[in-house]
């Protein structure tokens, strides 16, 4: 899946936005960023590419290269049950490495790739991390009760996030 390996541009037409929804949908709250972006992607927004990133995440790289704008939305191993939702300016700063931690379910964390890219210059303009607390993420375990009530907030602060994104 790496178009730029090949010398070829991942993008034929880069889309204004991206929003990736990052996770695995067998692993508990694992598959809540991706349940966000499937909501996202059913609105058929125009100037915005949705993806589902299942496996690993050096593929964002690739996926950054060409949109104006990036959101990426993931589950984040928080302890604490408030606030569920966290938003970050990850062009502008790390992400915080206790909610992001070096392990997890893809080969390397969204905390490492973020670092990756900025140490490549491969980030976009605009990337923005979106993520939702989470408390299961064993394989085969359904959802946390708590992960799904969460879940359309984070919808709604996409929409509105995107909105703004589009706006500018």
């Amino acid at each position: 899946m790496n178009a730029a390996a090949a010398g070829d541009a991942f993008w034929a037409f880069p889309p204004r936005l991206l929003v990736a929804g990052l996770g695995h949908p067998w692993r508990g709250d694992d598959c809540l960023g991706l349940l966000a972006v499937r909501a996202i992607k059913a609105l058929n927004l125009p100037e915005v590419a949705v993806r589902e990133v299942t496996g690993d995440l050096t593929v964002l790289l690739d996926l950054w290269d060409g949109p104006a704008a990036a959101v990426v939305v993931d589950a984040a191993a928080a302890a604490a049950p408030a606030p569920r939702l966290f938003r970050f300016a990850a062009h502008r700063e790390p992400l915080p490495a206790h909610l992001f931690p070096p392990t997890s379910s893809h080969a390397l964390s969204l905390a490492q790739v973020i670092e990756l890219g900025r140490t490549l210059g491969r980030l976009p303009p605009v990337l923005l991390v979106f993520g939702i607390a989470g408390s299961r993420f064993g394989p085969g375990e359904e959802p946390s009760p708590e992960g799904l009530q969460a879940l359309p907030a984070l919808i709604a602060a996409l929409r509105e996030e995107i909105t703004a994104l589009l706006r500018q």
